[in-house]
């Protein structure tokens, strides 16, 4: 941490859920800088793997996935707001993941929070030519 001081296990938790590429990038921000980043939102485990489901049974994971996803947004939505930031699609998508864009200090307000198990940097695919 900037301050030198020792880690907390509050900041051990908020660490965990950033990489350290991504960390190494928000200490370097400015404070009022935004980027974007998905928010992998904490979500109750699927049922039971490894059997063939019909595509009725992954449309109705899937829907259960959004929707449980969908209950954490009121608290992501309110840090965005506190701190800066703004989320950019409407529903999680079927991993339970939104697109955010936010500053630092929202980036690690969300990772502090118990509704979200990661974040990860937006960053763009090419194809190689």
């Amino acid at each position: 941490m900037q301050n030198g001081g020792p880690m907390t296990t509050n900041d051990r938790s908020k660490r965990s859920k950033i990489s350290a590429g991504l960390a190494a990038r928000l200490e370097q921000m400015r404070p009022k800088d935004n980027l974007r980043v998905i928010v992998m939102l904490s979500i109750p485990a699927p049922g039971k793997g490894g059997r063939r489901t019909s595509s009725e049974d992954r449309d109705a994971a899937v829907q259960a996935v959004k929707e449980s996803a969908g209950n954490a947004f009121s608290e992501v939505d309110d840090i965005l707001e506190r701190f800066g930031g703004r989320r950019l699609a409407d529903s999680p998508d079927a991993f339970g993941a939104v697109p955010v864009k936010a500053t630092a200090p929202a980036i690690y307000a969300l990772a502090r929070s118990r509704k979200v198990k990661a974040i990860l940097e937006d960053q763009s695919v090419q194809l190689a030519s």
